[in-house]
């Protein structure tokens, strides 16, 4: 019944990404909520280890993406709250990828949060959490660890901004500098970019999977970087 429940989740996640009418997704959003809180409730976690963590980082997903629409700081902290509790139960020994990735997610939620509610104490957890997704560069695809590093790159831009820009300044460049040396071989460190935004990519693995994008930043400052990359793996069970 989990797996079942995990699908409509799904489904109703990926109508809603497929609609720009608030009324057409906030049902779809509200709906998948709906559906991966009441499969964590029916789930035996004795029998179907492997369901619980998945389901949180669904259910984060939704959140995240609910709170473009609504009660950003409430929604984000339901998000970070589903990713901190999938990683209890995701292995980095056992799992990287997955857990990477969680990680990964948990670091673009707090960036947002930061957007809307303690800056400072918000993209130092993202910075925590991109670090520590950054730690397991073999388990990933490399355009996946490009993504986190870019990532870990604008959080600290963002906290630059913030605070001893002479200290977190030199870190985000020399968090970009592969990136950059990856995509345009040769390019020195005063060529460097502000981190393009990607749009969609796929990475390798044995489940299915959508990779969702965050949305903009809402930051009123116009050197703002694009926001962090977001990559849930949303798997399908039968």
């Amino acid at each position: 019944m989990d797996g079942l429940l995990n699908d409509v989740g799904n489904l109703c996640w990926l109508l809603s990404r497929n609609s720009s009418a608030p009324d057409q997704v906030l049902p779809n959003l509200r709906q998948a909520i709906q559906s991966y809180q009441l499969a964590l409730k029916k789930l035996d976690t004795h029998t179907q280890a492997q369901s619980y963590p998945m389901l949180h980082n669904n259910l984060g997903a939704a959140y995240a993406d609910l709170a473009r629409y609504e009660q950003p700081v409430e929604n984000l902290q339901k998000s970070a709250q589903s990713y901190r509790e999938a990683l209890r139960y995701r292995d980095a020994s056992s799992d990287p990828a997955r857990y990477a990735s969680t990680q990964n997610n948990l670091g673009t939620t707090y960036w947002n949060l930061a957007q809307h509610h303690q800056p400072k104490e918000s993209l130092k957890r993202a910075i925590a959490a991109y670090q520590e997704a950054l730690k397991y560069p073999n388990s990933q695809p490399p355009l996946s660890y490009a993504m986190i590093q870019n990532n870990l790159g604008t959080a600290l831009w963002s906290l630059a901004q913030i605070e001893q820009p002479e200290i977190y300044l030199p870190k985000a460049i020399a968090a970009y500098r592969p990136v950059a040396s990856a995509a345009h071989p040769g390019c020195s460190p005063g060529g460097l970019l502000p981190p393009h935004k990607t749009t969609w990519a796929r990475p390798s693995g044995i489940w299915p999977c959508v990779w969702a994008i965050a949305p903009k930043s809402s930051s009123k400052s116009s050197r703002q970087p694009s926001s962090p990359t977001k990559l849930p793996y949303r798997a399908w069970q039968s």
